[in-house]
């Protein structure tokens, strides 16, 4: 987080969101992964994205704004860093879905935080994994801010897993 920041500031990298105090939570969840398992990061997935096995600066590669992305996405299962809040949600659903229909034994692990709980994408994978038993889980990170706003000021719920 520290060189990638830095990185930034030097203009070598075109953005990079910080995953400073979810740090253990985004690794741990991608380190229970089986092999065949795929994961689906958000844009501040940057360490599970490398917990999985992929090179750091391949990891970081989209982020420097000159390639969709550096890695392979089936090398590894590792879907692409989703910068658009919660875009990757309904892929992992559809993924899941698929992978359940063939018989292939595959979780998908969709990762989001707290501001992509309001979007669209949200409330749409969800309903689509729940009406087709989709073996998805949705992994909300919650770090009490949509990017620069308070969880209060965007969601009325009383917690995020009343959105759900």
């Amino acid at each position: 987080n520290t060189q990638a920041t830095a990185l930034t500031r030097q203009g070598r990298l075109a953005v990079y969101p910080s995953s400073t105090g979810q740090e253990a939570c985004e690794v741990a969840a991608a380190l229970v992964l089986q092999e065949q398992d795929w994961l689906f990061p958000s844009y501040r997935d940057t360490l599970a994205v490398v917990a999985r096995g992929l090179d750091p600066v391949a990891a970081l590669t989209l982020l420097r704004g000159d390639w969709h992305t550096g890695y392979d996405p089936r090398e590894r299962r590792v879907a692409p860093l989703s910068t658009p809040l919660a875009t990757q949600l309904p892929h992992a659903v559809g993924l899941a879905h698929a992978a359940r229909l063939a018989g292939d034994e595959v979780v998908a692990l969709a990762m989001v935080g707290d501001g992509g709980t309001s979007e669209g994408d949200f409330h749409e994978a969800l309903n689509f994994a729940a009406v087709w038993r989709a073996p998805v889980v949705f992994f909300v990170q919650n770090n009490g801010f949509a990017i620069s706003v308070p969880l209060a000021k965007q969601t009325a719920a009383p917690s995020l897993a009343h959105k759900a």
